[in-house]
């Protein structure tokens, strides 16, 4: 998994080796390495602000670093089961993770807390999520072994919704700018 800091000069890299590595995008040197996490770790997502960075893979645990220093900020450990993506919000005060344990969580990265229940609603397991830019919904991709079709959260009404219904095994959703 690749991720971009949002000023382009900051690459973080994951892969099956249990490590995040943070790359400097103009020398091509590795500024640091973190972790290493029990096995492989798949999701990587650098906040818009560029102030930190997480991942999750392999297991129930997400790890928070501060993208300056290669601190580590939290571990969350609230899941049951591998973590198959995580997203900043717009401001960079909310992470979103989802899991093979059938949950989306929503965190506050400055305190590594989760800010309400799980979101629950549907049926099978979340493979992917991302906030539109506004920062008012979620579009998840999920999987209920026969089908992935996307749905919408919204957090004015707290609700969650499908969007499609077809066999087309939807993924991937992503906003418009």
């Amino acid at each position: 998994s690749l991720a971009f800091s949002r000023d382009g000069k900051t690459l973080c890299s994951a892969g099956d080796d249990g490590h995040v590595r943070v790359w400097d995008v103009d020398t091509g040197s590795e500024r640091y390495v973190l972790g290493p996490f029990e096995g492989e770790i798949w999701p990587v997502a650098c906040s818009p602000r560029d102030e930190v960075v997480a991942a999750g893979g392999h297991g129930p645990k997400i790890r928070i670093w501060d993208l300056t220093s290669g601190r580590r900020l939290h571990e969350l450990t609230q899941h049951e089961d591998n973590i198959t993506s995580l997203c900043f919000s717009a401001d960079g005060q909310t992470l979103v993770s989802t899991s093979h344990d059938r949950t989306i969580r929503l965190w506050d990265v400055a305190t590594g807390s989760e800010i309400r229940p799980p979101l629950g609603g549907h049926a099978g397991d979340v493979q992917y999520a991302v906030f539109s830019p506004d920062g008012n919904r979620l579009a998840l991709e999920i999987d209920n072994s026969r089908q992935s079709d996307i749905w919408i959260y919204e957090w004015a009404t707290d609700t969650l919704d499908r969007l499609t219904f077809d066999r087309a095994n939807d993924r991937y959703p992503v906003w418009s700018p």
